[in-house]
């Protein structure tokens, strides 16, 4: 790998370089909080953070519950990470999160979490002691943290090029896919939080993407939220799966994860659950994806396992990395524009916002979206929020959807974008589905980075929730390479 790196490094010097390479860490942690004076919760983070330099890297956590008795419990914000070296193998750790959520009536307040990490890593583990503090609700906790971390490298296009210039570096393709998700659950001898029988189908949407490490194995990350019967279920998994090419196009898959769930009533105890399925998979086209699948869930501790079904529609992504260039057709290589966003939106009190009649405060919320561009102007998005202010900790939100921006000069660009999606959770009224329409304007400061302001409104599709609202937030565009 070496001699990968060096070629990188010498093409760099005779070309203008097209692309950038960038150090990505994966990070897990957990942590033991004290959220009142007889009851714990195990708290299970997920951290996606770009080094900025060889000390600092920044990016999205999300911490969710996955021990004690409040499945449900998840937050979602930035992190900042500090290492400084004190050996050849030891170095000091510190980071601070700012994010927004909460759930299963964990003491959260309006959702605002706040937490600080000290603490010593060798190689890949770091050991040390935490503060979680959320200020306008009632948890307060020290802990001891343990976490563990791997490290990668992505390739970054900032600029057109010639792909010509690409032969002269040492590039593989990464077989990959994002697929969106249907499934209906159907519980078996399940109960509610209230200790009531879980009988009705509960529906759900989400994405899923995943990575081949070789020929038929992959690793995975999907995501889900209820929009039908449980209204605040969310989960969040992470597993393994294995594909076996039938014939004519079809595929026989087999997955298994584990993560953390909960909301909605759904008894899911301390929030750990696992899932196992099978599927029929069918390539209509080189590039589409298509699955019908069955399977189980299975909660850890609480009261809820069920049968379930899932239909899923989705693309291969197929992004190129480094390696040995020996899978890659050059003349199939493509830049695909992205953008990523941290956004803060405002919910305006509306008489119909929350179904708690005493709180008339309007909700604040934070996000993180990434839009795929399909032209120069228009885009696929898909969003996520918390609460975090507004008396409202534990509503949750996930939607995709449509958008299109025209320039109007260098610096503005006009924006209109329309968004479906799952919502629940902190008495908002929301009941499941939401809608959420917005027009505005982005600020561009240079080629990569703009702010966007947007009003709108957000309208449930299962209640009387019709509320306006305010959207910020700072993006950074930057393309990645593909292979058709």
């Amino acid at each position: 790998m070496k001699r990968y790196f060096l070629s990188l490094t010498l093409t760099s010097l005779l070309f203008s370089n097209p692309l950038e390479t960038k150090n990505i860490t994966l990070q897990t942690s957990f942590e033991n909080l004290k959220i009142s004076s007889t009851e714990n919760m195990g708290l299970l983070g997920v951290d996606y953070l770009l080094d900025y330099n060889n000390n600092l890297s920044y990016g999205f956590s999300v911490y969710s519950a996955v021990s004690g008795d409040r499945g449900g419990f998840f937050v979602g914000g930035v992190k900042a990470d500090i290492n400084e070296p004190l050996t050849k193998n030891f170095y000091l750790n510190q980071s601070v999160f700012v994010g927004g959520g909460g759930g299963a009536s964990a003491g959260q307040g309006g959702g605002l979490m706040l937490r600080g990490f000290v603490g010593v890593g060798y190689k890949s583990l770091t050991l040390g002691y935490s503060h979680v503090k959320f200020p306008n609700g009632t948890i307060d906790s020290s802990q001891f943290s343990i976490a563990l971390e791997s490290k990668f490298k992505t390739l970054i296009v900032s600029d057109s090029f010639d792909k010509k210039l690409l032969a002269n570096y040492p590039l593989t393709k990464s077989k990959s896919y994002i697929l969106s998700t249907f499934q209906t659950y159907h519980p078996k001898d399940s109960k509610t939080r209230s200790g009531l029988p879980l009988t009705k189908d509960i529906s759900l949407i989400g994405l899923e993407y995943g990575s081949y490490f070789s020929k038929e194995f992959f690793s995975y990350f999907e995501s889900a939220g209820a929009i039908h019967n449980a209204t605040g279920y969310m989960e969040i998994l992470g597993g393994l799966g294995y594909k076996k090419e039938l014939f004519n196009n079809f595929a026989f898959k087999t997955k298994l994860s584990l993560g953390a769930s909960g909301g909605g009533r759904v008894d899911s105890g301390g929030g750990a659950i696992t899932k196992g399925s099978i599927f029929l998979e069918y390539l209509p086209t080189k590039k589409f994806i298509t699955s019908l699948g069955v399977g189980k869930v299975h909660a850890f501790s609480g009261d809820f396992d069920a049968d379930f079904v899932s239909l899923s529609l989705g693309v291969k992504t197929n992004f190129i990395s480094l390696g040995d260039s020996k899978n890659v057709n050059f003349s199939d290589i493509y830049t695909q524009k992205f953008s990523i966003k941290l956004i803060n939106q405002t919910y305006f009190y509306s008489k119909n916002l929350t179904t708690n009649k005493n709180n008339k405060n309007d909700v604040e919320l934070m996000g993180i979206g990434i839009n795929w561009y399909l032209s120069e102007n228009l885009y696929l998005s898909g969003e996520t929020f918390g609460a975090y202010k507004g008396d409202a900790g534990g509503y949750a939100v996930g939607m995709f959807g449509i958008g299109y921006e025209k320039p109007v000069t260098n610096k503005i660009s006009t924006i209109a974008q329309l968004c479906v999606g799952a919502a629940g959770g902190g008495s908002i009224n929301s009941e499941g589905k939401i809608l959420q329409p917005m027009i505005g304007f982005s600020y561009n400061f240079n080629k990569t980075d703009s702010m966007e302001i947007m009003g709108g409104k957000v309208k449930s599709l299962s209640s009387a929730m019709n509320s306006n609202l305010f959207h910020v937030s700072f993006t950074h565009k930057f393309g990645k390479l593909m292979s058709k």
